[in-house]
């Protein structure tokens, strides 16, 4: 689900914007989203080699394999990918994009990081 917008009309009393019902409808639906997403981030656990979508949060990785991410251009996301195998799980950016300037960046078992787009490119945090 996308983030409702409340419609605030154009001013106080001026009988635009949404009514009180459906903006308090559109603030319920927002924060049931945001409060899933806390609680219940989104998990994938991967044996093989695996594109991350915007929908991903948490990637889990169980095996070799190379974990390719979406294009940082003109997106704010942010990943935690951890390596709970026994090979190597290579995290590469999308084309001629880095991570903290590298090509790509190699987690080996147990290693975890978290890494977000600058909106040019990614960067560990």
């Amino acid at each position: 689900m996308a983030q409702e917008i409340i419609d605030l009309g154009t001013g106080a009393d001026t009988g635009t914007g949404d009514p009180l019902r459906t903006a308090l409808t559109k603030t319920k639906d927002n924060f049931s989203e945001l409060y899933g997403f806390v609680y219940n981030p989104p998990f994938t656990s991967q044996s093989a080699n695996y594109t991350a979508t915007l929908e991903d949060l948490v990637i889990d990785g169980t095996a070799t394999l190379t974990l390719t991410l979406p294009t940082a251009v003109g997106n704010n996301k942010l990943y935690k990918v951890k390596n709970s195998g026994v090979g190597t799980v290579t995290i590469d950016p999308d084309g001629t994009e880095t991570i903290d300037g590298a090509t790509t960046k190699a987690l080996t078992a147990n290693q975890f990081v978290t890494i977000i787009s600058n909106g040019t490119n990614w960067l560990e945090i």
